[in-house]
C-alpha cells in the first residue's frame, strides 16, 4: 500500500485508483449506512474521490491514509444529507478521472443490502451512533481506530457504541411490547 500511496502523491491516478479498490468495500459500507440509498453513497465516494485526489499532498501521515478517506467521506456523506435535506435536489457531476474505478461491484451492494435486519435495528439511533456502530460492528474497526477517525476520544467512543446498543435494546423491547398488545 505504502508502494500505492507514494506512486498517487507523485500523481499516478492508476495507484490512486488501486488504493480506492482496495477500500471500496469498507467505503460503500460507510457512505450506504449514512446515506441510505446506492446513488448517494455512490456520490459520497466519488466526491470523496476528487477531494482526496486533489488533497493528496496535505496527507501528514501514509499510514493514515485509510482513517483521513474515511473522515473524508463522512462528511461528504454529511453534505449530501445536509443538502437533500435544503433541496431534495443532488446535482450530478462528471468528473473524468474517477471512470477507472468501478463501485458497482454487485457483491459488495448486495452484501450490505441484504443485511436489511442490521440497518432497521440502527434506525433508533442517531447519525453518529449509526456511524460509529457501523464501523465498529460491519467495518470491524476498533474503538481506537474509530476514535481516531472521528476525532472524539476512545472512551467517548465505548460510551457511545454502549448507548446504543442500551437504545437498540429498548427499542427491541418497545417493537414486541406493541406486536404483543398492540
Amino acid at each position: 500500500m505504502k508502494e500505492l500511496i507514494d506512486k498517487a502523491m507523485l500523481g499516478d491516478k492508476n495507484a490512486f485508483s488501486l488504493i480506492f479498490l482496495q477500500l471500496q468495500g469498507d467505503l460503500y459500507r460507510i457512505a450506504f449506512s449514512k446515506t441510505g440509498n446506492k446513488e448517494d453513497a455512490l456520490d459520497a465516494i466519488q466526491e470523496t474521490m476528487i477531494i482526496t485526489y486533489k488533497n493528496l499532498n496535505n496527507l501528514k501521515s501514509k499510514s493514515s491514509i485509510k482513517y483521513w478517506i474515511i473522515k473524508v467521506l463522512i462528511n461528504e456523506c454529511y453534505k449530501i444529507h445536509n443538502k437533500k435535506n435544503k433541496t431534495n435536489i443532488i446535482s450530478m457531476q462528471n468528473y473524468e478521472f474517477y471512470e477507472n474505478v468501478e463501485f458497482n461491484n454487485v457483491s459488495y451492494i448486495n452484501e450490505i443490502e441484504s443485511n436489511i435486519e442490521f440497518r432497521e435495528l440502527l434506525e433508533c439511533l442517531n447519525d453518529k451512533e449509526k456511524v460509529i456502530m457501523i464501523l465498529y460492528y460491519e467495518n470491524s474497526y476498533t474503538t481506537k481506530e474509530i476514535s481516531n477517525m472521528m476525532e472524539i476520544k476512545e472512551n467517548t467512543i465505548k460510551s457511545i457504541i454502549k448507548r446504543s446498543k442500551e437504545k437498540i435494546k429498548n427499542n427491541l423491547k418497545g417493537d414486541s411490547y406493541e406486536k404483543l398488545y398492540g
